[in-house]
């Protein structure tokens, strides 16, 4: 994150009443830097950034962005976008100076794309001393709703055959299979492509016809950090679909010998007609252990792993739900484990909604319940109309880091609940 030591405080205004114009969206965008007084450097002009817009429960926009280039915090809430124009204010607090300064957006922003100008008032080091930095900010959106673009997210089913030695044929069966989301997103290098947030590869853009024929680094993250090594992508990827064979080879293996995957899954649909997708949701956290309820916004992700599976990835975990129809269900563990978990749910997409439950027993034969309800609705559809069950808390005017503390359950699963195990080669950590 960038600057974790300063505190900051939001204060935006304008006239709350008039409507704000929907808006959940990626965009890439160009940063120029257009002014700068708190750095003794010259002006830069940063590459290629991602901002995020997400919708909030209340209607207004919530942009998000980690470029070192862009002033300001990162998160900039309750922006309200009315007839394609941001006009907003909100300050900044610092416990350094112990000063607050102002902070302004101003410019374009639509599902369309977004340009604006975006001013912070800030302070020098060493001296606290006033200064500015003004930054432009131009993009267009992701093609999460564009049909004919390779850029978006695709749901593919990862198969690992194990390892494969010099010609020798890859065995009949997997040895094990999960779905993974694969981003893929074009660039004048090549086809920047993450597979479950583990596997980045960037070959060329495939020929007109989809073919992929390319050998070139693999970066690997795991448990233990990120490693660079050998491998290749073959196969057909379009705008619909990818089916390629993804090899790469590991320190510990023979020479000539290479992990083998087939990849094959298509891209997320342009309309929120399926239940795996990416959400924005509202979270109530209840702890009847404590005796708190606590409720804020963030998102979730939902993946179709089969015609009768479905994994949910929220803020608190990695759950695997059996799915029948629109109704999910799951229970996992045992007064004898010390807590039983319990998944209830329902899908109406763009819409989605459930509560996990983790009972806790004591010695005693006593229980309680630590549970979070989730309401949510798929992202980039913001014509879609979303009134949550339940609302965010709302800030605490007494905190001056503007930011909600999340409190883990007290008690988290010494165990894998609601988990799976397959055999996925290096792809096999949690």
């Amino acid at each position: 994150m960038k600057r974790l030591s300063v505190l900051i405080l939001f204060a935006a205004c304008g006239d709350d009443l008039k409507p704000v114009d929907p808006v959940d969206m990626t965009f890439v965008a160009e940063v120029t830097e257009l002014e700068n007084t708190c750095d003794d450097r010259q002006l830069t002009e940063a590459g290629e950034v991602f901002i995020d817009a997400v919708r909030a429960a209340d209607g207004t926009v919530e942009l998000l962005e980690w470029d070192l280039l862009i002033p300001g915090p990162g998160i900039f809430p309750n922006v309200r976008p009315r007839d394609g124009v941001v006009d907003y204010d909100a300050n900044r607090y610092s416990t350094y100076p112990d000063k607050t300064y102002p902070y302004r957006i101003e410019g374009a922003l639509t599902m369309d794309g977004l340009d604006l100008t975006l001013i912070e008032h800030w302070y020098r080091t060493p001296d606290f001393s006033d200064c500015l930095r003004k930054v432009r900010i131009v993009g267009r959106p992701r093609g999460f709703r564009d049909a004919s673009s390779l850029d978006g997210r695709y749901e593919i089913m990862t198969s690992y055959y194990g390892e494969v030695c010099g010609s020798d044929p890859w065995p009949a069966l997997p040895l094990g299979e999960r779905v993974y989301v694969l981003d893929a997103h074009p660039r004048s290098t090549g086809v920047a492509m993450v597979l479950g947030g583990a596997v980045f590869i960037e070959p060329p853009a495939p020929a007109p016809d989809g073919t992929v024929d390319w050998d070139g680094q693999v970066w690997l993250s795991g448990v233990e950090g990120e490693e660079e090594l050998q491998g290749g992508l073959r196969g057909v990827f379009t705008a619909e679909r990818l089916h390629a064979e993804l090899a790469f080879r590991t320190p510990d293996q023979a020479a000539g010998c290479f992990h083998a995957y087939l990849l094959h899954g298509d891209k997320r649909a342009a309309e929120p007609v399926e239940v795996g997708g990416d959400y924005v949701a509202v979270y109530r956290l209840r702890d009847e252990c404590e005796g708190t309820v606590a409720s804020y916004e963030s998102t979730l992700t939902a993946i179709r792993q089969g015609p009768d599976e479905l994994e949910f990835y929220d803020d608190w975990g990695d759950w695997f739900i059996d799915a029948d129809g629109a109704s999910f269900y799951e229970t996992d563990g045992s007064e004898a484990d010390g807590q039983v978990a319990t998944f209830t749910g329902t899908s109406d997409p763009p819409y989605l909604s459930y509560t996990l439950e983790f009972r806790y027993f004591d010695a005693d034969g006593g229980s309680c319940v630590h549970a979070w309800d989730v309401d949510a609705v798929a992202r980039y559809a913001p014509e879609y109309d979303w009134e949550p069950a339940f609302l965010p808390d709302p800030p605490n005017p007494n905190d001056l880091t503007g930011i909600l503390a999340r409190t883990d359950p007290r008690a988290r699963p010494t165990g894998q609940f609601l988990g799976t195990t397959v055999t996925l080669g290096p792809l096999d950590f949690p």
